[in-house]
């Protein structure tokens, strides 16, 4: 998701170019993260050049300063759904920039499923629905 203050210029439309992200300035995870992959790969395709001024490993981190700046970020949902419901961050919507993650769970076929283990599964069926329930 891209976020931004509620403050910020982009956040009180309700859906905005991926043309409107050119020159801003974003705080952006570190190379590995998936998110922030895709989403350089998404702006590069468009020729969109924006300003990475702050790379950092701590989502939390960058949600705090989200929460009190005038910069945008790409955070998974999960990390600032908290702050959405609150009103401390607004999700940008930007067709372009839709990102789908999956999970799996793999298990060896000669394993019994045990109590323990189909209960951990069902909790993090309910993890994955609250997440998807502020959209």
């Amino acid at each position: 998701m891209v976020v931004a203050n509620p403050s910020h210029q982009l956040s009180d439309r309700s859906r905005v170019k991926i043309e409107d992200l050119s020159g801003q300035d974003f705080i952006l995870m570190e190379e590995l993260a998936s998110y922030t992959v895709h989403f350089q790969r998404i702006m590069a395709s468009h020729y969109i050049e924006y300003h990475s001024f702050l790379k950092l490993q701590s989502a939390d981190m960058a949600r705090s300063l989200v929460e009190k700046g005038s910069f945008l970020s790409v955070l998974p949902l999960y990390s600032v759904k908290d702050s959405v419901i609150q009103g401390k961050i607004c999700i940008l919507e930007i067709p372009e920039l839709k990102q789908v993650q999956s999970v799996q769970l793999v298990f060896h076929i000669n394993k019994v499923l045990t109590p323990q283990v189909q209960g951990f599964m069902e909790e993090l069926r309910d993890v994955f629905q609250k997440v998807i329930t502020i959209r």
